[in-house]
């Protein structure tokens, strides 16, 4: 598949991270989303070595329910990472996070941060 047809189908493609342990000593991509929705929630994450949550092509991404414990060090407290310039129409958002030793999530909401549910879709 061509990365023109792969993107227009990940464009449309909605994945849930859910009821995880994220343990000591990870690194990075728990999850890192490149292009679609991704709804993380209910996990732990504890004390990433670079980052927690990343995206580098357009994603949305909606955080909520997580606990984030960062590691001691000062320049491992950023939750996200932002592998791109454009990032600012990107649709990033944390709710009912809670955020320990300092962890942090920027928010970046252009526009909704809800995916487009048909009721063919729902449970």
């Amino acid at each position: 598949m061509s990365n023109h047809i792969a993107d227009k189908v990940m464009k449309v493609m909605k994945v849930i991270v859910v009821f995880n342990r994220f343990g000591v000593g990870l690194i990075e991509r728990m999850p890192r989303v490149r292009i679609g929705y991704a709804h993380v929630a209910n996990n732990r994450y504890d004390e990433w070595k670079m980052y927690a949550i990343g995206g580098s092509a357009n994603p949305t991404i909606f955080t909520e329910g997580n606990y984030f414990i960062a590691l001691d060090n000062p320049s491992n407290k950023h939750v996200t990472k932002r592998e791109a310039s454009n990032w600012k129409n990107w649709r990033w958002r944390s709710s009912k996070d809670v955020f320990m030793n300092g962890a942090y999530f920027v928010p970046f909401v252009y526009g909704s941060s809800s995916p487009l549910y048909t009721k063919a879709n729902q449970i």
